[in-house]
């Protein structure tokens, strides 16, 4: 069984670390994980889950464990997360703008 949660965190340091850690604490495991910009300082998750077979956790109970974090701003069941055409270029054009942004900083 594959379960799908759509997500809106702040961009508050360590924000997805908690909500990954909330996941795999309650039993599931991420199989695929896509994060998109949302409007006013914000970020989109879709993650694609699957129970652990060790610890078969509730959706409901993740559900409400992860929208009681503070930098958690919505959650609901998503569709299968998908990656848009030129997403993954964008992203590392990002990446690749943002490590030379920091190299640029330090001499």
């Amino acid at each position: 069984m594959t379960a799908t949660l759509a997500i809106e965190i702040d961009h508050s340091h360590g924000a997805m670390l908690r909500v990954l850690g909330m996941i795999e604490r309650r039993g599931w495991r991420v199989k695929a994980l896509t994060m998109m910009p949302a409007g006013n300082a914000g970020q989109h998750m879709t993650i694609a889950l699957e129970p652990q077979p060790w610890r078969p956790g509730s959706l409901e109970v993740l559900k409400r464990q992860i929208a009681r974090l503070l930098c958690v701003r919505a959650i609901e069941n998503g569709a299968e997360p998908r990656i848009e055409p030129g997403a993954m270029a964008a992203g590392r054009a990002m990446a690749d703008r943002t490590a030379v942004q920091r190299v640029g900083a330090v001499s």
